[in-house]
């Protein structure tokens, strides 16, 4: 998991099914980063990783060694039929070929 402090955000919630959840704050441009570089092998790297939202959405992203990064405002969550949070994806590609995601649920403010 990552640390509470790589957020900036107004609330951190795990919620019962263990996906984490978050809240942003109005106006908010919030970065949420994933460090993978635990689950790699020596030498192993990322070659591929999207940052998606539950609307289909591909999001502002980056990445940095076994570190992936997605930037996100209120603007970014699709709440289509007034749904109370987005789920936001972070899916990856390994030189080894393996692949992986880590899900985010994302409120936006209150």
């Amino acid at each position: 998991m990552i640390p509470p402090a790589a957020f900036t955000v107004d609330r951190i919630v795990r919620d019962r099914d263990g996906v984490l959840s978050v809240r942003l704050r109005p106006g908010e441009l919030a970065d949420f980063s994933r460090d993978w570089s635990h689950q790699l092998a020596p030498g192993e790297a990322i070659l591929a990783s999207d940052w998606t939202s539950d609307g289909g959405g591909i999001l502002t992203h980056g990445k940095t060694g076994g570190v992936t990064t997605v930037w996100l405002s209120e603007e970014d969550l699709d709440l289509a039929g007034g749904a109370p949070f987005a789920l936001v994806v972070n899916a990856i590609e390994t030189s080894a070929g393996r692949r992986d995601s880590w899900t985010v649920r994302v409120y936006p403010p209150e």
